[in-house]
């Protein structure tokens, strides 16, 4: 029932489903899906729907020359404000400056941005967080963050970039509630696929840390699961954001 509902985000984006629409084609009573569809997937129906949105219109932005106004109605949206602050709250960017940091990204290769990203730092001094990534499959960049909220959005406390080595650390004490998020990026990916988190060619995990415990983090990359929300993080816009500043 949860994938019914979930196909039917996709094929519906651009209208305005609400949770009794997804329930119906759930079929399940409204209350029964909600509880049923948040356990399955970790958030609920209406944030489900939204982060699939999103992910579409961050497609679009790169993609297509569509305005942003005619990108807001494709992905189901009646206000512009209401659409480019939720894509800002999901993305860490507005739509336009998503566009404008993404499009400077595509002629750069993922070796080329791994230099202008946070490097791998040192696991030495007075460090708060050390980690290890593992993975099954060979990757060409991992990208670490750090995020103040259970569910990894917008811009990170901190973040690494990961070439050579699959350790790393961070300097600031993690906040309550904060969790480490890893997307690592294979050696057969584009430069588009890293921008937009493809799941085919992007894996991803997470890690909750304690401070003040020694040991190393384990963050283990895997495919990410049927069930799972479109992951929205800008990664790769942020390091444009980067060499922007620079220059």
């Amino acid at each position: 029932g949860v994938e019914r509902s979930i196909e039917t985000m996709h094929q519906r984006l651009g209208e305005p489903l609400t949770t009794d629409d997804l329930a119906h084609s759930a079929f399940m009573s409204r209350y029964h899906f909600i509880r049923v569809f948040s356990k399955v997937t970790g958030v609920s129906p209406g944030r489900f729907l939204a982060a699939i949105r999103m992910q579409e219109a961050k497609r679009l932005l790169l993609q297509t020359d569509r305005s942003v106004t005619d990108i807001c109605l494709d992905v189901g949206y009646s206000s512009h404000g209401t659409f480019t602050r939720i894509f800002n709250d999901f993305v860490g960017f507005s739509p336009i400056h998503f566009r404008q940091r993404s499009l400077m990204l595509l002629g750069f290769t993922l070796k080329d941005v791994a230099q202008l990203f946070p490097t791998n730092r040192r696991c030495v001094g007075s460090v708060s967080i050390v980690g290890e990534i593992t993975s099954e499959e060979p990757l060409a960049l991992v990208a670490v963050g750090m995020f103040a909220t259970a569910i990894p959005r917008s811009h990170p406390i901190e973040c690494v970039c990961l070439t050579d080595s699959r350790q790393f650390s961070f300097l600031t004490c993690p906040p309550s509630r904060s969790q480490i998020f890893a997307a690592g990026v294979t050696q057969t990916a584009t430069m588009e696929d890293a921008i937009l988190m493809a799941p085919r060619n992007i894996q991803f995990g997470m890690a909750v840390p304690t401070p003040g415990t020694n040991g190393t983090l384990a963050v283990a990359l895997k495919p990410k699961p049927l069930f799972a929300p479109p992951v929205l993080l800008a990664f790769m816009p942020l390091i444009a954001e980067s060499l922007m500043q620079i220059k």
